[in-house]
């Protein structure tokens, strides 16, 4: 991302005009899912700061899970597309400016929840409080883990987020 932003730079373009999106391995997006983007970023007064995030559905391997998987993997799906809407999270995919990435100095590779952390350094880089995350009305499908055991290792890798607590006590005096 570091050489595309040099490179558009180079070209004389607008890095807040240009989008990147990150993804999982397993995401597979609809059709206009990169017009929504385009969309939602056009309906912002400013859209340069913002993450837009879609939605996640597990459907296509669920039949294959274990029951309980199943019912969190649903469950999960149902959040992230329905509640909670006044403050959003960010979960895997998402989608930014080439400018804002550029401006919050990129992606820490050191940090295993890369996408939390981009929305706290983006809460952190436009004064903290704002709503930073702006929702984008297209499903991206991805794939459950099936087995619990399979659950567990990422649930595991999940709670290394915890490490987001200790980094917003050093980002506080800038909230």
């Amino acid at each position: 991302v570091r050489q595309l932003y040099e490179h558009v730079r180079q070209r004389d373009m607008d890095p807040f005009r240009v989008m990147v999106t990150v993804c999982d391995a397993d995401s597979l997006f609809d059709t206009v899912f990169l017009e929504q983007v385009e969309g939602e970023f056009w309906r912002q007064p400013d859209g340069r700061r913002f993450i837009y995030n879609s939605p996640i559905n597990t459907h296509r391997n669920l039949p294959a899970c274990n029951p309980i998987v199943m019912v969190f993997a649903q469950l999960r799906c149902q959040s992230e597309a329905f509640a909670n809407l006044e403050f959003l999270q960010v979960e895997s995919n998402y989608s930014l400016t080439l400018g804002l990435a550029h401006d919050i100095d990129y992606w820490d590779p050191t940090n295993t929840s890369e996408d939390y952390h981009m929305m706290s350094k983006v809460m952190a880089s436009t004064g903290g409080g704002k709503i930073v995350v702006v929702q984008v009305w297209s499903l991206i499908l991805n794939d459950s883990v099936c087995s619990l055991q399979d659950r567990w290792v990422q649930a595991k890798r999940h709670m290394w987020g915890i490490e987001e607590v200790a980094w917003a006590f050093i980002l506080y005096p800038h909230l």
